[in-house]
């Protein structure tokens, strides 16, 4: 048996996380993860998919557009976008 002040374990952690309603530093932390990720999938995404030489210009016109889709998806999708990106951000 468990205690009652035991430490929950990580999974019902996330879930009860999961359920939890949105706080506003939620949705900061969805935000800036998705900023941040999306801009290295958009600047790594064109140098690996693109035809090479590229500009620098033109890479950062791509990482721009991952920062604004990943800013986008971390207002409509906070949660999914901290447990899915969020292991990405910590290796920028």
């Amino acid at each position: 048996m468990i205690a009652d002040d035991a430490k929950p374990t990580s999974q019902a952690a996330v879930k009860q996380w999961w359920r939890r309603p949105l706080r506003r530093r939620d949705k900061v932390a969805a935000v800036v993860i998705g900023a941040f990720v999306g801009f290295w999938f958009g600047l790594l995404g064109r140098l690996m998919l693109g035809p090479m030489p590229v500009s620098v210009t033109t890479l950062l016109w791509w990482a721009a557009g991952g920062i604004v889709t990943g800013v986008i998806l971390g207002v409509r999708f906070p949660r999914a976008v901290t447990i899915l990106l969020g292991p990405f951000a910590m290796l920028g």
